[in-house]
């Protein structure tokens, strides 16, 4: 009896795993080759937004294309590692606008209230952006904070990282130069 039931126990599992392995959808190849040109787009062009600024204007990224390269810096206010970049990247505003850069500081996950604070009290310049919902953030794919995005003049991302590289600026800065 013992013998009949564990026979019973293996056939069941047996069907069950090869039902379960044939339920995986096979992409016909007009699908693939479909699903493949997406992620082509997706990694050509930034990931386009509108978010409202301290200021409640709104910006959209895709503004800037063909005009300016753009540096996002995804930032939370208790976030300990945030505090010098934003420090950093607020004495670096005028030199990298000198060069051609928009730099726009995009708060992730927090009210307006709590970030209006840390900036008034911060006394920083940069043009923060509110991403409340953290919709762009994750538009972006990101895993923590802070993250740096570089995108060029034509809208595409050239860099993502925790560190802001200034030998990317100043690379992407003399191409940018070169192509006025």
């Amino acid at each position: 009896m013992k013998t009949k039931l564990l026979f019973f126990c293996a056939l069941v599992l047996v069907v069950f795993l090869s039902v379960s392995c044939k339920e995986k959808k096979q992409l016909s190849l007009p699908e693939q080759k479909t699903q493949e040109k997406e992620k082509v787009i997706d990694k050509d062009l930034a990931f386009d937004f509108t978010l409202k600024n301290l200021n409640s204007e709104l910006v959209t990224l895709s503004s800037y294309r063909n005009k300016k390269s753009v540096i996002l810096f995804f930032w939370t206010t208790n976030c300990p590692f945030c505090r010098p970049e934003l420090k950093n990247l607020n004495d670096l505003l005028p030199s990298l606008k000198k060069r051609g850069w928009e730099v726009l500081a995009i708060a992730i996950g927090e009210p307006f209230y709590k970030v209006e604070n840390f900036i008034q009290r911060s006394g920083y310049l940069l043009n923060v952006l509110l991403d409340e919902d953290a919709s762009v953030a994750d538009g972006y794919r990101l895993l923590g904070v802070p993250t740096f995005v570089l995108i060029n003049k034509q809208g595409k991302v050239v860099f993502k990282d925790n560190v802001l590289p200034l030998e990317k600026i100043d690379e992407f800065s003399e191409i940018t130069r070169e192509s006025n």
